[in-house]
């Protein structure tokens, strides 16, 4: 029997640092972990992926391309690519480690994946228009990594995203 696929994305050079620890949750749930992350957090901090090695998951560094607010510049970058498998069958579920860029919020409102969006300012997130869009669809469950993060949006925005 084949293991659903979660894919962990992270299109900006920050925040990688979680990443071990969720990819760990979704194999403790019983998915594979696809991480694909931003090649700028291995050129700033080095790979933290190194320091826990053998845990069953592929990572890929990819190009997501400089701009970062436009979902177009995509297109020909090493990221885009890798982008376009995830929307195809290359996930069954897709997990944004950060959500508080337009570029991301614009990528994950084109699939058709479920997606856990992982929240690390609530301002910032509520902050950017496009955050507004995803709202109301019920495909996007978010997730914080504390409960006061936790707290702040579901008064916020209500409980049921979260």
């Amino acid at each position: 029997m084949n293991r659903p696929v979660v894919a962990i994305v992270q299109m900006e050079p920050r925040h990688e640092m979680i990443m071990t620890s969720i990819a760990d949750a979704v194999l403790r749930a019983g998915c594979s972990p696809r991480i694909i992350v931003d090649k700028g957090c291995f050129r700033r901090r080095g790979d933290i992926f190194a320091e826990t090695p053998n845990l069953g998951y592929e990572i890929t560094y990819a190009n997501f391309g400089r701009d970062g607010r436009d979902v177009s510049d995509l297109a020909n970058s090493s990221g885009g690519k890798l982008l376009d498998d995830i929307a195809g069958s290359g996930a069954d579920l897709v997990i944004m480690n950060s959500f508080h860029r337009e570029r991301s919020i614009s990528w994950a409102k084109q699939i058709e994946k479920p997606v856990i969006a992982v929240i690390h300012s609530v301002d910032q997130f509520l902050g950017d228009p496009s955050a507004a869009a995803v709202l109301g669809n019920m495909r996007f469950q978010f997730l914080t990594l504390g409960h006061h993060v936790a707290s702040e949006l579901v008064a916020r925005i209500g409980k049921q995203h979260t």
